[in-house]
């Protein structure tokens, strides 16, 4: 017999949660996902838009990615997003510390 806590710990759905929970762990994905009813205001372009790409080679790109200092997506979804909803595993079965998946509002 499966139980779902095993198909979450084997990356096959995203969640176990109580029916007590549910409606509002639905009404938050969907808020995530729907567009806003009221038009958002326009954000300025950032001023790195307007920055041309650096000489450098590929090899020396890929390092500038690599840095320690350089935020990451969690970061990113920490600082950024107004809404994060982790997702778990592919549905395919693979699950790994190292993948990160969410559904994510960003603005507001």
């Amino acid at each position: 017999m499966q139980v779902t806590e095993n198909l979450f710990n084997k990356g096959l759905i995203d969640g176990v949660v109580n029916t007590a929970s549910l409606a509002d762990l639905v009404n938050r994905a969907l808020r995530i996902l729907m567009p806003h009813r009221y038009p958002v205001p326009s954000l300025a372009a950032p001023s790195t838009l307007s920055l041309s790409p650096a000489e450098v080679d590929a090899w020396t790109s890929i390092g500038i990615t690599r840095q320690p200092r350089r935020p990451d997506l969690r970061q990113l979804l920490k600082y950024g997003a107004t809404d994060a909803l982790p997702l778990s595993g592919t549905g395919q079965g693979e699950k790994d510390p190292g993948l990160l998946l969410a559904l994510a509002r960003f603005g507001t």
